[in-house]
C-alpha cells in the first residue's frame, strides 16, 4: 500500500511553458493486491490548483506485464515486449471514463556496457468519455529507444536508467482531432 501526492500540468500551446490554469493536484492511496501480478488499484482525491482543474474523486486500475525488458547481461541481441493497460473513472456519480492500452516490442542491442539501443514498434489505443465529448484514437508505428543503465555496484545489478525514445505514430482510426506525427519522451528511473 502506498500513500502519494502529485501535481500535474499541461504546457501552453506551441511552448514548453507550464500553463498555470491547468495545474492539478492529487492525494491518493495505491494498493497492489496480488504479489504475482502488476495490478495496481487506487483512489485519489483530485485537488484544484489552476482555474481549469477540478475537485473530484478518481478511481483507477492499472496493469502491466513485460518480457525481457530489463538488462540482459548474458544476451545480445534479445527481444523484449511490454503491455500497459489503464482505466480511470472520475466523479463516480456522473463518470468521466478514460481507457488506455499500449504495447511495445523490439530487438535490444548492446552498444556498450550499460548502453542499449532498441528499434521498436508501438501500438496505442485510447478511449475517453467526459462531459464534453467521447473520443477514440488507435495509432501505431516504428520508433527507436536508447537506454543507459547506471548505479550498479560490485554486488548489485543496475538500479537506475535513463531512456530517450523517438517514435512516429500513424493514426489508424478514431475520432480524436490529433493526426499522425512524431512523439518523443525522456524518462529517468531511480
Amino acid at each position: 500500500v502506498q500513500i502519494y501526492g502529485r501535481v500535474l500540468s499541461a504546457t501552453k500551446e506551441g511552448s514548453l511553458t507550464i500553463d498555470d490554469d491547468s495545474l492539478q493536484g492529487g492525494l491518493g492511496v495505491r494498493w497492489k493486491p496480488l504479489s504475482q501480478y502488476n495490478l495496481v488499484l487506487s483512489a485519489e482525491r483530485l485537488v484544484r490548483i489552476g482555474d481549469f482543474a477540478r475537485n473530484d474523486w478518481m478511481l483507477r486500475a492499472g496493469y502491466s506485464h513485460d518480457h525481457n525488458s530489463d538488462n540482459q547481461d548474458n544476451k545480445s541481441p534479445w527481444w523484449s515486449w511490454n503491455l500497459y493497460l489503464d482505466a480511470a473513472l472520475i466523479n463516480p456519480a456522473n463518470p468521466d471514463i478514460f481507457l488506455t492500452m499500449q504495447a511495445t516490442g523490439g530487438l535490444n542491442m548492446r552498444l556498450s556496457n550499460g548502453l542499449i539501443l532498441q528499434p521498436r514498434l508501438t501500438s496505442h489505443l485510447n478511449w475517453q468519455k467526459d462531459r464534453f465529448h467521447t473520443t477514440s484514437l488507435i495509432e501505431a508505428g516504428p520508433g527507436l529507444n536508447i537506454r543507459f543503465y547506471f548505479d550498479d555496484t560490485k554486488y548489485e545489478a543496475y538500479r537506475s536508467h535513463i531512456d530517450l525514445t523517438v517514435e512516429y505514430r500513424l493514426k489508424l482510426s478514431g475520432t480524436s482531432s490529433g493526426g499522425s506525427g512524431w512523439v518523443a519522451s525522456f524518462k529517468a528511473q531511480f
